[in-house]
C-alpha cells in the first residue's frame, strides 16, 4: 500500500517538470484566415530539426501549407512523405490537426496580396493537384511537377495561379531547394499573425 502514494507523488512531480507542448489558439486563428492564406510553421519532430538543420535559416521553419475552406470549416493542402503521413503528396489535413504539432515562435500567416479572382484560381490549383493524387517528392527537383515537396507545392500553385514566386532557393546538395524564410520577406506575402 505504501508503493500507491510513492507512485502518485512521482507521477505529479513528473508532470510538473515536463515541458507543456502549447499550441496556437485555434479560435484566434480561425477568427483571421481567410482562403488562400500561407501557413508557415516549424513542428516538434525529427524530420522538422533535420530540415532546418539542412536549410540553416534565421527563423526555424520546415513545413508549409495553404488553407482552404473546406464545407464551412477551413483545411490545409499540403504535401508531406508517406513516411510521415498515412498518405504520400498532396494532401488535405484539418486546420486544428495541423495545429497540433508547433514549435512556439515558428508559426506565421502569411496572406497573399493579389484579388480575389487570383486567390480562387491558386486555391483551386491546389485544389486540382490534391484529386490528381500528386505524390512526394523525395529528390527535391523543382523543374518536375508531377511531384511536390511543401514548398515546392506552393510555389507551383502560386506561380501559375497568381503569376507571383513565393520563395527563392538556395543550393543544398546540387539541388535549388525552396527556403522558408524568403516568404517572410517577399512583398507578395503579408504577416497577418505570428505566434
Amino acid at each position: 500500500m505504501q508503493m500507491l502514494p510513492l507512485f502518485a507523488f512521482l507521477t505529479i512531480c513528473s508532470c510538473a517538470n515536463s515541458p507543456e507542448i502549447q499550441a496556437p489558439d485555434s479560435e484566434t486563428i480561425e477568427s483571421i484566415i481567410q482562403e488562400g492564406d500561407v501557413i508557415l510553421k516549424c513542428g516538434h519532430g525529427q524530420i522538422s530539426r533535420l530540415i532546418i538543420k539542412t536549410l540553416d535559416e534565421e527563423i526555424d521553419i520546415s513545413h508549409s501549407a495553404i488553407l482552404i475552406d473546406d464545407t464551412n470549416k477551413f483545411a490545409l493542402l499540403h504535401s508531406i512523405s508517406g513516411t510521415l503521413a498515412e498518405t504520400d503528396g498532396v494532401q488535405k489535413i484539418p486546420l486544428k490537426r495541423f495545429l497540433t504539432d508547433v514549435k512556439k515562435g515558428t508559426f506565421f500567416i502569411l496572406r497573399p496580396q493579389i484579388d480575389s479572382t487570383k486567390t480562387g484560381i491558386v486555391v483551386r490549383k491546389a485544389q486540382t493537384k490534391l484529386k490528381q493524387d500528386i505524390p512526394f517528392d523525395h529528390e527535391f527537383n523543382n523543374v518536375d511537377s508531377t511531384e511536390f515537396y511543401c514548398s515546392e507545392f506552393i510555389q507551383f500553385i502560386f506561380e501559375k495561379g497568381a503569376g507571383i514566386k513565393c520563395f527563392e532557393t538556395q543550393p543544398i546538395s546540387s539541388k535549388n531547394i525552396y527556403t522558408f524564410n524568403s516568404m517572410l520577406k517577399n512583398p507578395d506575402f503579408e504577416i497577418i499573425y505570428r505566434w
